[in-house]
């Protein structure tokens, strides 16, 4: 997915937070499909506020390794 991608570079993606992926690796950038205005509103936090840009670029490195990681899917199939 977009999201995955973004995460494993990690580019912070704005998103719908009903798609577990997002949630998971976005979780201060994913919003309510119809809450343009808290999407927005992270956009324009992205572009301003450095610290807060990197802050969610590393949190979505940390869960990407947490939770999609090639090991972690080895081992939830039993691959180990």
């Amino acid at each position: 997915s977009f999201s995955l991608n973004c995460a494993y570079f990690g580019i912070p993606c704005v998103g719908n937070n009903r798609a577990d992926t997002q949630n998971i690796l976005f979780p201060k950038l994913s919003f309510d499909v119809y809450n343009i205005e808290g999407a927005l509103n992270a956009t324009k936090r992205l572009k301003e506020d450095k610290e807060f840009y990197n802050e969610c670029s590393n949190k979505s490195k940390l869960m990407y390794r947490k939770h999609y990681d090639i090991k972690e899917w080895k081992n939830k199939i039993n691959l180990k």
